[in-house]
């Protein structure tokens, strides 16, 4: 381990345990990390993606469906007022048809 690096060994990151620091990349000024995923893959990361909480999962958490479905419902209020003035319009529509 470099001296410079904190060592991360045990810490948990999101969905992520730090096992062991990786071998050093060539040319990289950064620390990377062999963590174990909470899904049971391995995967390295670099330090600061952990530190960051830029990487929480080895890319399990993107195929979860409820994480997707949270990330859905975080619209701006803009775009929330766009979908319902479309909902609201496909509506009005559908009763005309009907009475016609």
């Amino acid at each position: 381990m470099t001296s410079r690096a904190i060592d991360r060994t045990g810490q948990r990151f999101g969905r992520l345990a730090v096992i062991e620091q990786a071998s050093d990349r060539p040319g990289s000024k950064h620390a990377y990390w062999l963590c174990l995923c909470d899904c049971g893959r391995k995967c390295t990361v670099r330090s600061n993606g952990l530190t960051s909480g830029r990487t929480v999962s080895c890319g399990c958490q993107r195929a979860d469906p409820a994480i997707r479905q949270a990330a859905r419902m975080q619209l701006s209020p803009r775009r929330r007022k766009a979908i319902s003035r479309k909902a609201a319009a496909v509506s009005v529509a559908a009763r005309q048809a009907k009475s016609i």
